[in-house]
């Protein structure tokens, strides 16, 4: 099963942990392509030909559907791209978008209001329908539900502008704020499936000592609040690691993922 998530710059976030619970729900048997992750498409002229590509192989294109998004023409673009190739195409609205006041051409499309654990259910359902699937996979929907509101909210959180009357401060160098190792800790984690982030698999995959790898983390996880943990209890079940919301858009933000 393939799918593209379309979307906005400033829902980049968003998509990409829509990504992350799809693809770990679904396991090897999916794979979800995100416009802006760089990873995925790392040139303009790769972009143009891996979007092409992946609305001819989609097994359904989910759009992201905002009262900013929808007045974006990108928006429009690659969902009438999917409609002439026959592409499923499922509007998530949030943010106060709802279905019904969607205007055509999203109008025409099947739309979920991406508000609550019912509504990520039945997103779920309506892709392992679409994957030929005839039962629900076992996970948290309210988790799922949890973390998209998050990150939603991290999004509109408005960053007060500074004064006509006083200098502007001088532009911080992007990921200043994290020590280099941090940052690229961070980065790392966000690159890598869900639940699959050990301390032992970081220190590994990073080659640092583990008493390094285990100070770095309780610092993005308790000082600057941009891991979540996952605990897990048994010598067979270490704690996992993900990035947060609020770290997720601290790397979106500087264009970092």
């Amino acid at each position: 099963m393939k799918i593209l998530i379309s979307h906005i710059g400033q829902e980049a976030a968003l998509a990409l942990v829509l990504k992350e619970w799809v693809e770990s729900t679904f396991g090897d048997a999916c794979n979800v392509l995100v416009s802006s992750d760089t990873p995925d498409i790392p040139s303009d002229g790769e972009w143009r030909d891996r979007i092409d590509q992946a609305l001819t192989d989609a097994t359904a294109l989910l759009v992201l559907c905002s009262p900013d998004s929808i007045s974006q023409p990108w928006i429009h673009f690659e969902a009438g791209c999917g409609w002439i190739r026959q592409v499923p195409v499922i509007g998530l609205c949030h943010s106060g978008q709802t279905s019904d006041g969607l205007a055509p051409p999203l109008s025409r499309f099947e739309a979920l209001e991406l508000n609550d654990a019912d509504s990520c259910r039945k997103l779920i359902q309506v892709l392992a329908q679409a994957a030929g699937r005839s039962r629900l996979p076992r996970i948290s929907y309210e988790d799922m539900a949890r973390e998209l509101k998050d990150t939603k909210d991290a999004n509109q959180k408005v960053i007060p502008q500074p004064s006509e009357d006083k200098p502007k401060p001088k532009a911080a160098k992007p990921g200043a704020e994290l020590k280099e190792k941090e940052l690229r800790l961070l980065k790392t984690i966000a690159g890598q499936p869900r639940d699959n982030c050990t301390a032992e698999f970081l220190s590994r995959l990073l080659d640092m000592p583990p008493t390094t790898i285990d100070e770095m983390l309780n610092n993005l996880l308790s000082k600057r609040k941009m891991l979540n943990m996952q605990a897990h209890f048994g010598p067979d079940m270490p704690a996992r690691y993900g990035v947060s919301p609020k770290g997720r858009a601290y790397l979106v933000k500087r264009n970092l993922i």
